[in-house]
């Protein structure tokens, strides 16, 4: 029973993954290119839990957050790009979730998604304290509907066999054309700074274990390609422009309840992943402004207006339309993969470095930072792709 209670934290955040983040940036891409770019999806799960493993095993040696450790290792200036990362990718994170639980509470009620920012604030901000210990069961319990995405995808290439080969070649062969953005946008949907961070602090704070890093990134790898399949075989190359343009994927499984169900799960998985990018978010804050840790609450009001004043912006210039979800989904995506690349590199170098290196398997001493490179390459090839 203790392993299983241990395991809450990484399960927590391996599921947390697959959230609105994700689902717009892959319905945009998945929806128009047809799978091509699978092998993306697949590259950051590849030994991802051992980056999750590394910072919780410095959080437990340490007993200290990430950017306490780099400042007493690196000195401030790395400390404080490190944390500016944080900040960066925790904003359009959180973005990204408020428009896309506006979205939802819109869908259900029929009523203009602006309406319910407001609302969906209030609760994305109130939901993890007012629910005590039992938040994160409830929001697990509100997400098992995702599921019916590997349901989907089984179910579509079922119907059509023909869909697996572009499947296995999505998977095993990387395209000729590199979309660099593209690419990054899926990385960063798929994986982001604040899960080292997170998985660092419950090393400390909650006892986190191996065993629930690891299911919580079996789930996740299940279900995130199977969204991108799901994707990829039912647009047909034309991305939807609407919630309930995604929904309508889940019809073959869900039927017509996938409009009541698919939203309800939305919403569920944004209260997780809301709150997973809030820690990091006034942790950093807190260090950048030297604030006591005790006390980074008082950074609330400031980030309730930033953020919800980012999220009406793009709605105006998207003239208020759902589209305004999949951007800031996608740019989310693109902000958090160039976010990684300080973030893993200085990992790297705190486990190369470790003293006490007995506690630190030997896969993660030598694994660790040829992972780190492999990702931050691909990033910084994008970003290349990008410019030139």
């Amino acid at each position: 029973m203790n392993k299983l209670s241990s395991a809450g934290p990484g399960l927590i955040e391996g599921l947390s993954c697959v959230e609105a983040s994700m689902i717009g940036t892959y319905a945009y891409i998945f929806g128009t290119d047809k799978g091509t770019l699978l092998w993306a999806v697949i590259v950051p799960f590849l030994l991802w839990p051992l980056i999750e493993a590394s910072a919780s095993l410095l959080g437990e040696g340490t007993r200290m957050n990430f950017l306490e450790i780099i400042k007493r290792k690196y000195g401030d200036g790395l400390a404080a790009l490190a944390a500016l990362s944080l900040l960066a990718s925790n904003l359009s994170a959180m973005v990204a979730e408020l428009i896309a639980a506006s979205l939802a509470l819109s869908m259900l009620s029929g009523f203009p998604w602006p309406v319910f920012v407001p609302i969906s604030l209030s609760v994305l901000f109130l939901a993890p304290s007012a629910s005590g210990r039992h938040w994160k069961l409830i929001v697990l319990m509100g997400s098992l509907p995702m599921l019916a995405f590997p349901a989907t995808a089984l179910l579509v290439i079922l119907r059509n066999p023909i869909s697996l080969g572009l499947v296995g070649s999505g998977v095993f062969r990387v395209n000729g054309v590199f979309n660099g953005s593209d690419v990054i946008a899926i990385i960063g949907a798929t994986v982001a700074p604040d899960a080292i961070f997170f998985a660092e602090e419950s090393g400390y704070e909650e006892k986190t274990s191996f065993l629930g890093v690891g299911i919580g990134h079996v789930v996740a790898l299940l279900v995130s390609l199977s969204v991108a399949i799901t994707f990829a075989l039912s647009f047909a190359g034309v991305p939807p422009s609407s919630l309930v343009g995604i929904a309508g994927a889940l019809t073959p499984t869900l039927g017509n309840y996938a409009y009541f169900i698919f939203p309800v799960a939305l919403f569920s998985s944004c209260v997780a992943a809301f709150a997973v990018a809030l820690k990091p978010w006034l942790s950093s804050l807190s260090f950048l402004t030297g604030l006591p840790r005790s006390r980074r609450e008082e950074f609330l009001p400031a980030t309730v207006v930033l953020v919800m004043g980012t999220s009406l912006y793009l709605g105006l210039m998207e003239s208020w339309r759902a589209r305004a979800f999949e951007q800031a989904a996608y740019t989310s995506g693109v902000i958090s993969s160039v976010g990684l690349i300080a973030p893993l590199i200085l990992l790297s170098a705190l486990v190369f470095n470790a003293k006490n290196k007995k506690n630190l398997p030997l896969s993660l001493k030598v694994f660790l930072p040829l992972y780190s490179l492999l990702l931050v390459g691909i990033v910084f090839s994008g970003l290349l792709s990008i410019i030139i």
